[in-house]
């Protein structure tokens, strides 16, 4: 069982590294959000703002935006 789960989280990690730039960074702004939802003091402490920032600029290096 543990041989399984181990395998099927190297598939997944496998098909992350394969996920184009765009992809990856619009999956960590949706997961940005998500979060914030789950802890809204990320947006008095700066933490969403310094990720989101981040992000976009990575979006607009890989001319995702």
């Amino acid at each position: 069982m543990r041989v399984r789960a181990a395998l099927s989280l190297a598939a997944l990690a496998l098909l992350t590294a394969c996920a184009s730039p765009c992809d990856r960074i619009r999956d960590d702004l949706r997961q940005l959000n998500a979060d914030t939802v789950r802890d809204p003091a990320m947006l008095t402490d700066g933490r969403y703002l310094t990720r989101f920032q981040d992000l976009t600029a990575q979006g607009i290096e890989h001319s995702c935006f």
